[in-house]
């Protein structure tokens, strides 16, 4: 017989089976993707996962140091489901390396160690990325408006710190950064259909810290818990500028440092004085209130001191801004409410000579 005999089946059955076998590593081992990451504290091989909406789609194969020492590179082993997902605007960070009030969730992978987090994006076929220093403010895509304010001191907003209005969060912080000489950009995207809420004269502040106020007797106010620890901004629209249109997509605002800054900035044309003391003005500050008859119809804006050297003469010259809204003038308020957050500041500049005029004859 010309069949070598019935034995030779065990070696072909055992090529079949390594045959099958290798052709189902090959079609179930997933996607290999490499992230760059400044520094990896609690991430490790095998032991970290990879999630996308809370669904896991892979785990860490690898970590090591970049060439030059720089660098943490990451590498992925994800399920071959989400090959189409891996393109050039697609995002990886790292969850749960702090505790966030906000999102429950961040608790567990505080305790169990941090998981890298995958948000699709557009874009072209891509395998190698490079990781966020700081989760998105939004790891979905949400529909709202995008506004910019801007500050001269840090406070305690920064990315992924809430917006409020009327203690209801309705956006977030989507970036801080420096804008030179010496103020701060904050991006901010409040939700549909909240963003019609914003409008010229809306006044923004800082609400991530404790509020005291002694003018009616003592009072702390805190917004909320998570404010205190995260930072929040809250604003408010004054009934005038409410019947305004809504304000467009990159308006520009002034982020006041507390509420109460915020209600006494000027809301319709405003005029500077300046007021010569003869002696010292106490612990007077900027910011401090003016007012007339117990109203407060303006603001303290700088305070100074004059040497006379042809007689010796010091002097104490306060420059004070007084709102012709606050001063009850007929119209003041109307023409107030279009021209506020019309400029870089929110401020109404350029206020009309007549507006000048009444308020000089009230002075």
């Amino acid at each position: 017989s010309r069949w070598p005999g019935w034995i030779w089946l065990v070696p072909i059955a055992a090529v079949g089976i390594l045959a099958w076998l290798g052709v189902r590593f090959v079609r179930d081992r997933g996607a290999a993707v490499t992230v760059l990451f400044d520094q990896v504290p609690g991430v490790s091989a095998q032991n970290t996962q990879v999630t996308y909406r809370g669904v896991n789609i892979g785990k860490v194969s690898g970590v090591a140091l970049t060439a030059d020492g720089r660098q943490v590179e990451v590498r992925l082993s994800l399920d071959r489901s989400v090959e189409k997902y891996l393109r050039s605007g697609t995002r990886f960070w790292l969850q749960g390396l702090s505790f966030n009030l906000s999102d429950m969730s961040s608790l567990m992978s505080a305790i169990g160690g941090p998981t890298v987090e995958m948000e699709p994006g557009p874009g072209r076929p891509q395998h190698r990325f490079i990781g966020l220093d700081q989760p998105p403010a939004f790891t979905t895509p949400v529909a709202g408006t995008r506004f910019t304010l801007l500050a001269g001191e840090r406070g305690s907003a920064r990315q992924g710190s809430s917006v409020y209005y009327l203690g209801l969060q309705v956006g977030k912080v989507t970036n801080v950064q420096l804008v030179p000489p010496h103020q701060f950009r904050l991006d901010i995207l409040v939700r549909a259909p909240y963003d019609r809420l914003v409008h010229a004269g809306s006044r923004f502040w800082d609400a991530g810290a404790l509020e005291l106020s002694m003018t009616t007797g003592l009072k702390l106010q805190l917004l909320s818990p998570a404010a205190l620890i995260e930072g929040a901004i809250a604003f408010d629209t004054p009934a005038p500028a409410a019947a305004q249109p809504s304000s467009r997509a990159g308006s520009m605002f002034t982020l006041f440092a507390d509420q109460g800054s915020a209600e006494l900035a000027p809301s319709g044309p405003h005029v500077l004085y300046t007021v010569q003391f003869p002696g010292a003005v106490g612990s007077l500050q900027v910011g401090a209130p003016v007012k007339l008859r117990d109203f407060i119809v303006g603001e303290v804006r700088a305070v100074g001191f004059d040497y006379d050297a042809r007689n010796g003469a010091l002097r104490t010259p306060v420059t004070i801004e007084l709102d012709a809204a606050r001063l009850h003038l007929a119209g003041a308020g109307q023409a107030g409410a279009g021209q506020a957050g019309a400029g870089p500041a929110g401020s109404a500049q350029g206020a009309d000579e007549q507006w000048t005029r009444r308020v000089n004859d009230v002075v």
